[in-house]
């Protein structure tokens, strides 16, 4: 059976170079989204993003270029006009990208610590209230739960505005709008909560991928196939 793959950066450790060269791989829309943060973590997290969905889009066949086709549902979930679906999600020094043919998916994840300023009780279900109480009021429980909804919503294309108490993380199987979804745990890092939700229970792979070779890799495609359309 087919995976769900889900690539990562590790961004901490990026480049002025690693950013300058992701703009050149990129159209003129994905550069001015980019430009318009102010944090420069937040435009790299951003333009890596990108960079990672790119790559995906090649692991499937298509070309990278395919990526000037993004565009937004009603409720801002990017989608392209072909079959590969796609969901990104960044948190401080992480940002991943899972995708696959055919498949609903979304992906969150969120720096444990960041939990610590949470006010999540209006977005609960009594439930996943009495969950929380019975873990001594865990943090790392809180995010668990948070990162699921934010993965689940993202997969629906519902978006974080609608309401969460709609999605109970304390079910077998969580429905919304209509669906069942499948919810996967990501264990990309020990201070990070991160889910998958697809919807259908496809397994997961995980790569986490090197910055400055993944986009000598897409550079490379774009000389190999201009030299061919010459």
């Amino acid at each position: 059976m087919k995976k769900i793959r889900v690539t990562g950066f590790d961004i901490k450790n990026a480049s002025s170079d690693n950013f300058e060269k992701a703009m050149e791989l990129m159209p003129d829309e994905i550069r001015r989204k980019t430009l318009r943060f102010v944090q420069e973590k937040d435009r790299y997290a951003y333009l890596l993003g990108k960079v990672l969905l790119q790559e995906q889009l090649m692991e499937e066949g298509f070309s990278p270029a395919q990526i000037s086709g993004l565009a937004s549902g009603e409720f801002g979930k990017p989608y392209l006009p072909i079959d590969l679906k796609f969901n990104i999600s960044h948190s401080r020094d992480w940002v991943l990208c899972a995708a696959a043919m055919g498949v609903e998916l979304g992906i969150d994840i969120e720096y444990k610590a960041h939990g610590n300023d949470l006010d999540l009780t209006p977005y609960l279900t009594d439930a996943e209230k009495e969950v929380i109480l019975e873990s001594g009021n865990n943090l790392e429980e809180k995010i668990r739960i948070w990162t699921q909804k934010e993965a689940v919503l993202k997969a629906s294309g519902a978006g974080i505005g609608m309401d969460l108490t709609k999605v109970d993380t304390t079910c077998g199987e969580i429905r919304y709008a209509s669906k069942p979804w499948f919810l996967k745990e990501i264990k990309v890092d020990p201070e990070y909560s991160s889910f998958l939700a697809s919807s259908k229970p496809l397994d997961f792979m995980l790569q986490k991928l090197v910055i400055k070779q993944t986009i000598d890799r897409i550079f490379l495609w774009f000389a190999a196939n201009s030299q061919q359309q010459q």
